[in-house]
C-alpha cells in the first residue's frame, strides 16, 4: 500500500529487537510508529514478495482499487462492524514502566478527509493530531483516565489518503456525503453512528490537543465527579449529549464537537438533511446544498437543551479578536485556522505570540 513500507517495517522490527533482546521471533511484534501491535495487528501482509503478479501490483498502487483494510462508509456497514472494530482497539501497554491503570472508558476521535492533495499535508496533520491525542490519553498522561480510538471518514474523492491514514493507526471508512446536496465535510455526521463507544470527538486535521478533555467526558458519563467548568459562564444542562463551540457568526462550529453516539440520533440528522434538501428543491432553489446555518438548526432541533456550549478561547481556539487575551497555558484544544496551516512555513507570525507558541508545539 505504501512504497517502501516493507523495508521500513523490517528496519523498525530490527530496532525494536535490539532494544528488547528477549524478544527473538520477529513475528511476535510489529512496530508501527511509536507503539507496537500484536501479530494480529492491521498491517500489510509480510508474505508479499517481489514476485507478486502484475495484477496484485496494480491493485496495490491504484488509489481506486478496493482495499480490504478499509470499511465502506454506510450507516449499515458502520453499525454492523462496530463490534468488530471495537475488538481491534489496541490495549494500553506498560512499556513506560508506570503501573497499569484501567481506562474509565474509550473515546473515539474522528477526522473527516474530503481531499488528498499531493503535498501530503493531510498525512502531516493527521500524524501530529494522532500523537497529541495519544499524549493526552491514559496511556501517556497521568492526569487522564480515558483511552482513545482513531477513525478517519474519507470521502471517495480522497481515497489515495487511505494508506497513510491506515498506517498511522486510523480505522479508515470510505464513502460519500450522507445525503445529496450536503457538502463533503458533513461526512463527519457518520461519527454519530459509531456506537461501539459511548462518545465521539470530531476534529479537523489542523487541530492540536494540548490538555486532556476528561472533564468534558465526565460531563456526559459521570456527573457525580464532573467539575465546574470555570472557563465558561454557561449553565450545565441536567443531561449533556452534545458539546461544541460557536463560530464568529454564532453558529455551531462543526470543526469540533463532542457527542454521545446514537444510531437514532444519526438517523434523525440524516432525515432532517433529506427534508431540507427536498424543501430547497420544491422552492426551486438553485443552490440546494445544506448550509452551515441549516446544520446549526438541525443540531439545535435534535439536541435542544442537551447541547452544551464551551468557551471557544479555551476549546477549539482559533485566536480571533475575541480570544486576544488568551494565554497559551489556558488552551486545551487549538485550531490553527487563524494562525495559518501549521505544515506550511509561516513567516509572518509575531515572535512570542500565542500563535508562535502553538506552531512551536505542533512542530515539537
Amino acid at each position: 500500500l505504501v512504497p517502501g513500507l516493507k523495508e521500513w517495517r523490517s528496519e523498525a522490527i530490527d530496532r525494536f529487537k535490539r532494544a528488547h533482546p528477549k524478544i527473538e521471533d520477529k513475528d511476535e511484534v510489529v512496530v508501527v510508529s511509536d507503539r507496537y501491535l500484536s501479530s494480529q495487528s492491521r498491517d500489510v501482509d509480510e508474505t508479499t514478495t517481489d514476485s507478486d503478479s502484475d495484477a496484485d501490483k496494480d491493485k496495490n498502487t491504484d488509489p481506486k482499487a478496493p482495499d480490504e483494510n478499509v470499511k465502506p462508509l454506510t450507516p449499515e456497514a458502520v453499525n454492523n462492524n462496530n463490534n468488530e472494530l471495537n475488538k481491534s482497539t489496541p490495549q494500553a501497554s506498560n512499556n513506560n514502566k508506570r503501573p497499569y491503570r484501567k481506562p474509565k472508558d474509550t473515546i473515539t476521535y474522528a477526522i473527516a478527509v474530503t481531499e488528498c492533495p499531493d503535498d501530503n499535508h493531510v498525512t502531516y496533520g493527521a500524524a501530529v493530531l494522532a500523537e497529541s491525542i495519544k499524549n493526552m490519553s491514559i496511556r501517556r498522561n497521568p492526569e487522564s483516565r480515558y483511552d482513545y480510538n482513531l477513525y478517519a471518514f474519507v470521502h471517495e474523492d480522497a481515497r489515495k489518503c487511505n494508506a497513510p491514514l491506515y498506517s498511522l493507526g486510523y480505522t479508515v471508512l470510505n464513502g460519500k456525503s450522507p445525503h445529496a446536496g450536503v457538502d463533503k465535510e458533513f461526512i463527519k455526521v457518520y461519527a454519530l453512528s459509531l456506537t461501539n463507544h459511548k462518545i465521539v470527538v470530531t476534529l479537523e486535521i489542523d487541530t492540536l490537543l494540548l490538555q486532556p478533555l476528561d472533564e468534558l467526558f465526565d460531563l456526559m458519563l459521570d456527573r457525580e465527579i464532573a467539575p465546574d467548568l470555570a472557563h465558561t459562564n454557561k449553565i450545565i444542562p441536567e443531561r449533556v449529549d452534545f458539546i461544541s463551540t460557536k463560530t464568529a457568526s454564532q453558529l455551531v462550529d462543526h470543526a469540533f464537537f463532542v457527542a454521545r453516539t446514537s444510531q437514532a440520533t444519526y438517523q434523525e440528522m440524516s432525515d432532517r438533511m433529506e427534508q431540507q434538501y427536498a424543501a430547497n428543491s420544491d422552492a426551486g432553489d438553485d443552490n440546494k446544498k445544506i448550509t452551515n446555518k441549516s446544520f446549526d438548526d438541525f443540531l439545535n432541533d435534535v439536541y435542544g437543551d442537551d447541547h452544551f456550549e464551551l468557551d471557544n478561547c479555551v476549546y477549539n481556539t482559533y485566536m480571533g479578536d475575541d480570544c486576544f487575551d488568551t494565554t497559551f497555558d489556558k488552551i486545551q484544544l487549538a485550531h490553527f485556522s487563524s494562525c495559518g496551516a501549521p505544515w506550511d512555513c509561516q513567516t509572518n507570525i509575531e515572535s512570542g505570540s500565542v500563535c508562535s507558541s502553538l506552531l512551536r508545539e505542533w512542530h515539537r
